[in-house]
């Protein structure tokens, strides 16, 4: 049985992703440096190691990362409507990105989503495949 309702799917998905922005509370300098005492450094870990932000800086350099990250967070693009389109979709955000860049940084940026059973290999392929077209065209 259908239903006639006076908005779309599309209505929707954007009233969902406006109000995921409007719930977002940027935290302060003094919450994320709160957070990243105990949080893992990224780049720092390996198999035998995994060093907080804590451990491996002073707290006059956890402040001045926690501003940085408070800057970065403050310039963050709205992409809630993008991310509940995603989940509406099914298809799950894939680290891969393809910059296309000018002469003072990207330009254009693409972010890819897969649904969730396409392997690893094929969104790879098709990743690398559309960054070689756009590469052998412009």
């Amino acid at each position: 049985m259908t239903t006639s309702r006076p908005y779309t799917d599309d209505d929707l998905r954007s009233e969902a992703g406006l109000c995921h922005d409007s719930l977002s509370k940027l935290p302060t300098p003094e919450e994320i440096a709160h957070h990243l005492r105990e949080a893992y450094m990224p780049s720092r870990t390996t198999d035998d190691a995994t060093p907080t932000w804590g451990d491996l800086l002073s707290e006059d350099q956890l402040k001045d990362a926690a501003h940085r990250i408070k800057d970065l967070m403050t310039f963050t693009a709205p992409v809630s409507t993008w991310g509940v389109a995603l989940g509406a979709d099914g298809l799950e955000p894939s680290p891969d990105v393809i910059n296309l860049d000018g002469d003072n940084g990207p330009v254009i940026r693409i972010h890819f989503a897969f649904a969730p059973d396409m392997p690893l290999r094929a969104r790879q392929q098709f990743a690398l495949g559309l960054a070689q077209a756009i590469a052998d065209n412009t």
